[in-house]
C-alpha cells in the first residue's frame, strides 16, 4: 500500500498520456470547427463498441500500429500492452496479465490467459504467432472473463481478429520487408467480390530471419536458438444473401520452422560471480552435438454465422484447431564465457582442469555429448458456442446468453536421452490419449433503470473435465561410475520398466459477474466492476503408494482449479482542450488469486488413506515415520492491487501523445510449497513459505509513451512514432531471488516440517529478478497518395535491452529466455 500511494501521488506529475494505441474510428462527438476524436475499437465482449463507452480495461493494437515498429510476434506485444508480459519456450506462448497466468506446458496444463483466433478459444497457442498477418487488431480484455462468450478465463482473454472480407470492392495489397538477421518477408492480400451477396478474402505470409541467440562455440556449422522459418495462409468466405443473415467461413494454415526457442543457461556463469543482469549480450552460447530443430504445423477451420430478427439475434461459433509440433533440441545451452572450460571440467568430475585428460573430456563429453529432448505432441480440437443476444438497437434491456462445448484430444511423447550419463540414460513420457472437456451455459442481463444509469449481471456454470492415458518410462542403469551413451543417433533402448499412467479430474463451478456504470455526460463515464473465474482441474502423474507391492496400489492425486475475483472501479473522459479531444481514464482494481498450484510436499498416507500414517505426518515429528512426495496441489493464495492510468492527445501540427501508467503492488498471503532449486540441509525435500513474496511478473511501475507525427509533403504524407516502455524491476519465478533476498540464499536450517526457517549467504544461481529497464522502438513512414504506396522503416529495441522473460531453475539448471535483441529493417506495401 505504501508503494501505491507514493506511485500514486506522483501519477499526476509522471503522467499526461496513455496507452490508448489510438486506432483511426471516427467518433461524431464534435461541434463545427473541433477536432474530432479518433477512438480505439474493441470487441472484447462480442460487440464492436469503442474503448471510451466500454466499463472495464482493455488494451488493443492494430497491424499498421504493430508494423510502424517492427512488431511481428507475440513476444513483441508487452512493449505496447501494459500489464501483459509474455515469453515463448519451445514454441510455447506463456500468457501473463497483471501477474495470473501459467507456465504448465505439458498435456496436463491449460492457459490462464485465454488466447482466441477471431473469437474461437486456442487451447495449445504453439505455432500462433504465426498469424500475425493480414489483422485488424490484437486485443487483450484484462480481468476474469465467462459470461460473454468462449471457454471461462481466470486472468483474461487474448484475441487474434484478421480482416474479414468486404461485400462489393476488389482490394488488397502486397508486401515486403527486409531487414538484419537476414530478414525476408513477404504478405499479401487480395479481397475478391462474387456476386452481390459474397465475398472472399485470401492471405498469405512468409518470413525468415537468422539465430537470435548466436552459437559462438567450436562447432562454427551448429545453428544457434531462435531462428525463424514461417508460412501462414488464411481463406476468409463471407455469405450474405439477405441482409440480417451472415454465414463466414475461414481456413487457415500456419507453420513454425527453424531451431525453436529455448534459453541460455547462466549456471556456470553464475558460480563465476555473472550476473544475468549485468551482461549486455547474453544471446551468446556454446551449441554442442547437433542442430537443433522445430516443426510446428498448426491449422484451423472455423464457422461464424449470425441471423438477426426484430426480437433476437443467433450466432453460431464453431472451431477446429489441429496441432503438430515435433522438436529434437540438444540439453546444452551455456552462456559462453571466457573461463566456462573449466567449470564445465569441474562440474564433471572426472578431470582436474588445464591437464591433457581435461582437454578429452571437453572435446568428448561436452562438445560431443548427444542428451537431447525429443517433442513430438498433436492436439485436436473442436468446439461449439450457440449464443443469442438482444436484437441490434436495443437499448432499455440487452441481454446474451448461451451455451458452449469445447473437446481436446492430445498425444504426447518426450523421449530424454542422456548422453555419457553413469545412472539414468533415458526418460520417456509417452501420455497416448489426454482428453479435455468443458461444457457451460452462461447468461448476461443489463438494465437501464434510468437514462444513462446500466446494471449488469451476469452468472456462467462450467463442468470441466481432463482424463489421460499412458505411461512413464524411466530406465535406470547402475554401471559402477562407467558412464554409457544413449543420445548417440542409432542407439536404441532396450532394458528398463514403465509404470502406467492413468488419472481424471473433473470440477463445476459457477462464475459470477456484476456491474454498474453511469454517464455523466456523453464523454463522460463511471463505473464499478466485480468478476470471478476459474481455470480447468487437472491431476498428477500416478503415484505408487504401495512401494512393497509394486503396481498394486496405484494413485492419480487430482488437482482443483484455481481460482480468480476481480473489483474494479473505473472514470473514462474526454475533455477538451483547445477544441482538441482530451482522453484521460482512471481505475483502481483489487485481485485475489486463490488456490494457486504449486509443487508441494504431502505424506503417501495421506493418499493410502492410512490413519496412523497421517497421525504421525500431522505430527511433524522427524522421529515418526512419513514418507512423502512432491505433488502439484493448490496451496498458494495471494492478491495484486494496483492504479491505472491512460491518456491521449492530438496536439497542432499533427502531433499526437499516448500513455499509460500502470502501478501495482503484489504479494502472497499464504503458500507452502516445494523449492527444487536447492538443497535441504538436513535431506529430504526442502519447503519454503511464500508468504509476503510479490508475484511474478508484475513490475512495481510499468510506464508506456508514445509520441508520433503526420504531417503533408509532396505527393502524400510522411509519418514518425517513437514507442517507450519503461518497467521497474520484477521477479521471474515466485521464490523472489534477488541480492539480499531469502528465495537467493542457502538455507541453513529448516524446521520438523522441513520449511525453511534460517538462511546463510546468496547463491547467484538462484538469482531470478529482472533490474528495471526501458524498451525504446522507433517507426518513420512516407505513404504516396496516388500510386497507393507506403515506404516505412523501423528499428525495435532501439538500445539493444536485453533482459530475461522467463526461467527456469533447479539444482544445476539457471535457464533465461531473453527478449529478442535490437531489429532493423524496411517495408513496401502497394495498394490496390
Amino acid at each position: 500500500m505504501t508503494v501505491l500511494r507514493s506511485l500514486a501521488r506522483s501519477a499526476g506529475r509522471a503522467l499526461l498520456c496513455s496507452p490508448a494505441v489510438l486506432l483511426a474510428q471516427q467518433a461524431p462527438q464534435t461541434q463545427p470547427g473541433q477536432e474530432a476524436l479518433q477512438e480505439v475499437v474493441i470487441s472484447v465482449e462480442r460487440v464492436t463498441q469503442t474503448l471510451q463507452s466500454y466499463a472495464g480495461t482493455a488494451v488493443s493494437a492494430t497491424q499498421s500500429q504493430l508494423d510502424s515498429l517492427g512488431l511481428g510476434n507475440f513476444v513483441d506485444l508487452p512493449a505496447l500492452l501494459p500489464g501483459v508480459e509474455i515469453s515463448n519456450y519451445e514454441d510455447n506462448i506463456e500468457l501473463y496479465v497483471r501477474g495470473i497466468g501459467s507456465n504448465a506446458n505439458t498435456e496436463l496444463g491449460d492457459p490462464a490467459i485465454d488466447p482466441h483466433l477471431d473469437d474461437v478459444y486456442v487451447p495449445r497457442p504453439r505455432g500462433l504467432g504465426v498469424a500475425f498477418f493480414d489483422l485488424q487488431r490484437v486485443e487483450v480484455n484484462v480481468g476474469p472473463q465467462g459470461t460473454i462468450g468462449g471457454r471461462n478465463a481466470l486472468g483474461g482473454t487474448i484475441n487474434i481478429v484478421s480482416r474479414k472480407p468486404t461485400l462489393g470492392r476488389w482490394d488488397g495489397y502486397v508486401e515486403y520487408a527486409t531487414g538484419d538477421y537476414s530478414h525476408q518477408e513477404t504478405r499479401a492480400a487480395l479481397n475478391v467480390p462474387i456476386a452481390e451477396i459474397a465475398a472472399a478474402r485470401f492471405s498469405v505470409y512468409t518470413s525468415k530471419h537468422d539465430p537470435f541467440v548466436k552459437n559462438v562455440g567450436p562447432l562454427g556449422n551448429l545453428s544457434g536458438w531462435e531462428s525463424q522459418d514461417d508460412i501462414g495462409g488464411r481463406t476468409h468466405l463471407l455469405l450474405q444473401p439477405v441482409e440480417r443473415l451472415s454465414v463466414l467461413f475461414t481456413a487457415d494454415y500456419l507453420r513454425s520452422k527453424g531451431t525453436g526457442s529455448r534459453g541460455v543457461d547462466f549456471f556456470n556463469a553464475a558460480t563465476a560471480g555473472i550476473n544475468f543482469n549485468d551482461v549486455s549480450d547474453p544471446r551468446q552460447v556454446y551449441m554442442v552435438a547437433f542442430n537443433p530443430t522445430q516443426d510446428t504445423r498448426h491449422w484451423g477451420l472455423a464457422l461464424n454465422t449470425t441471423y438477426r430478427t426484430g426480437f433476437l439475434n443467433a450466432q453460431y461459433i464453431a472451431g477446429y484447431r489441429d496441432l503438430h509440433y515435433m522438436s529434437d533440441h540438444t540439453t546444452s545451452r551455456d552462456y559462453a564465457f571466457p573461463g566456462e572450460d573449466n567449470i564445465i571440467v569441474q562440474r564433471g568430475g572426472l578431470a582436474t582442469p588445464g591437464t591433457a585428460l581435461a582437454q578429452t573430456y571437453m572435446s568428448e563429453r561436452y562438445w560431443g555429448n548427444y542428451s537431447a529432448l525429443i517433442w513430438d505432441t498433436t492436439s485436436k480440437m473442436h468446439s461449439h458456442e450457440l449464443r443469442f443476444t438482444s436484437p441490434d438497437g436495443a437499448e432499455r434491456f440487452t441481454w446474451a446468453t448461451g451455451l458452449y462445448y469445447f473437446h481436446e484430444y492430445q498425444d504426447v511423447f518426450l523421449g530424454i536421452p542422456l548422453d555419457y550419463n553413469t545412472n539414468l540414460p533415458y526418460l520417456e513420457f509417452n501420455q497416448g490419449a489426454t482428453n479435455g472437456e468443458s461444457k457451460s451455459a452462461y447468461a448476461d442481463l443489463t438494465f437501464a433503470p434510468i437514462k444513462r444509469l446500466k446494471v449488469t449481471g451476469g452468472v456462467r456454470y462450467s463442468h470441466e473435465t481432463k482424463d489421460r492415458s499412458g505411461f512413464n518410462f524411466i530406465a535406470g542403469l547402475n554401471t559402477n561410475g562407467v558412464a554409457i551413451r544413449t543420445g548417440t543417433p542409432g542407439f536404441e533402448m532396450v532394458f528398463g520398466g514403465a509404470t502406467v499412467q492413468t488419472g481424471s479430474n473433473d470440477a463445476k463451478y459457477a462464475d459470477l459477474r456484476f456491474r454498474t456504470s453511469y454517464e455523466l455526460t456523453d464523454d463522460k463515464l463511471l463505473y464499478l466492476l466485480v468478476a470471478t473465474g476459474n481455470k480447468a482441474p487437472s491431476f498428477n502423474d500416478t503415484v505408487d503408494v504401495d512401494p512393497a507391492h509394486p503396481g498394486t496400489h496405484l494413485v492419480t492425486p487430482g488437482v482443483g482449479p484455481e481460482k480468480a475475483t476481480m473489483f474494479e472501479v473505473g472514470s473514462k473522459n474526454v475533455f477538451r482542450l483547445a477544441d482538441r479531444p482530451l482522453v484521460f481514464n482512471a481505475s483502481a482494481y483489487y485481485m485475489r488469486y486463490s488456490d494457486q498450484v504449486f509443487s508441494s510436499l504431502i505424506g503417501i498416507a495421506f493418499l493410502a488413506n492410512d490413519p496412523v500414517g497421517e497421525a504421525n505426518c500431522l505430527a511433524h515429528n522427524p522421529n515418526l515415520p512419513c514418507p512423502t512426495v512432491t505433488l502439484n496441489q493448490n496451496v498458494g493464495k495471494s492478491r495484486n492491487m494496483g492504479l491505472q492510468f491512460d491518456s491521449s492527445y492530438k496536439l497542432t501540427a499533427g502531433f499526437n501523445i499516448a500513455g499509460t501508467l500502470l502501478l501495482q503492488d503484489t504479494k502472497y498471503l499464504s503458500g507452502v510449497v516445494t523449492d527444487g532449486r536447492r538443497g535441504s540441509p538436513s535431506g529430504g525435500t526442502l519447503q519454503v513459505d511464500l508468504t509476503d513474496n510479490e508475484l511474478p511478473l508484475t513490475p512495481h511501475v510499468t510506464l508506456n509513451l508514445r509520441v508520433g507525427q503526420t504531417f503533408g509533403v509532396p505527393g502524400g504524407s510522411m509519418d514518425w512514432v517513437v514507442s517507450a516502455t519503461y518497467k521497474s524491476s520484477q521477479f521471474l519465478t515466485a521464490f523472489n531471488g534477488a541480492p539480499g533476498h531469502n528465495g537467493a540464499k542457502q538455507v541453513t536450517a529448516v524446521d520438523a516440517a522441513g520449511v525453511a526457517t534460517a538462511y546463510g549467504p546468496d547463491l547467484m544461481r538462484l538469482y531470478d529478478r529482472v533490474d528495471s529497464y526501458t524498451h525504446l522502438d522507433l517507426g518513420i513512414g512516407y505513404t504516396h497518395e496516388k500510386s497507393n504506396v507506403r515506404v516505412e522503416g523501423f528499428v525495435n529495441n532501439v538500445t539493444d535491452e536485453a533482459h530475461a522473460t522467463q526461467t527456469t531453475i533447479d539444482t544445476g539448471t539457471q535457464e533465461f529466455v531473453f527478449n529478442p535483441p535490437r531489429t532493423f529493417g524496411v517495408r513496401m506495401q502497394v495498394s490496390f
